[in-house]
């Protein structure tokens, strides 16, 4: 999928309708634009661009209903916080582990923890405990409700092991979020292949973990009735709104 520019038009400040209408109408009889070929605005959400886009639907024979294509970044982000539910409890409990190694207290103790045990090969969870008992025998009354609290919020080897895969679940989904959003006109030929490695990142992602391979199957799901469930064209044509 390729992006060409067949016309850059100046509108004029005040875009009514009629006038955009007006401007695209010429470009699209130019260059054959009709019948089988899709129109997708990339534009902003003003209602006058949004009236424009019903008027020259209308105009395109046959008639077609007008196609939305989501904006790509916020859809996608939507899409992984709404179905991050299932691990909600456990993100919760893992930032509260996180604030609580944070505080300015504890981050010495903790680098210092990580430094002996890192020549064992330890894991993360082998450096916490460690860092807790320590707080805890301690005679400093402060420094044992330190270790108390870290103790309770403190993740079993399951649960780190469920967050990583989930970092490493989402990771490109993120990367993907902050692509998208840096280009000013996501168009289709940057939209497509992005979602597209996205499918193919989760197909193939077969997880020890039930909670993982069900925060990624909905994940997929939805990526897929977003984004590949509407027809084939032969052409999209974008209208860029600066």
């Amino acid at each position: 999928m390729y992006d060409s520019t067949l016309s850059i038009i100046e509108i004029g400040e005040y875009k009514i309708t009629s006038n955009i209408v007006s401007t695209i109408e010429p470009v699209l009889e130019k260059f054959g634009i009709s019948k089988s070929n899709l129109v997708s605005i990339t534009t902003d959400n003003s209602s006058n661009v949004k009236a424009a886009v019903i008027q020259l639907s209308t105009k395109i024979l046959p008639p077609k209903p007008v196609v939305n294509i989501f904006y790509a970044a916020h859809t996608l982000q939507l899409n992984v916080n709404a179905n991050l539910d299932k691990v909600y409890d456990l993100i919760i409990k893992c930032k509260a582990l996180i604030r609580l190694l944070s505080e300015k207290k504890n981050i010495n103790n903790y680098e210092r923890h990580k430094l002996v045990l890192a020549k064992k090969k330890s894991k993360t969870i082998d450096v916490i405990q460690d860092l807790v008992n320590d707080l805890k025998n301690s005679t400093n009354i402060e420094h044992q409700h330190d270790g108390s609290n870290i103790q309770e919020k403190l993740l079993s080897n399951n649960e780190f092991q469920i967050i990583r895969d989930l970092v490493d679940l989402l990771h490109l989904f993120h990367k993907a979020i902050e692509f998208l959003s840096d280009s000013n006109y996501a168009t289709l030929s940057i939209i497509v292949p992005t979602i597209k490695e996205l499918i193919n990142h989760l197909n193939n992602i077969n997880n020890k973990f039930d909670i993982i391979n069900k925060v990624k199957n909905t994940i997929l799901n939805n990526l897929i009735s977003c984004w590949l469930s509407s027809p084939k064209y032969e052409l999209y044509a974008s209208l860029l709104d600066p």
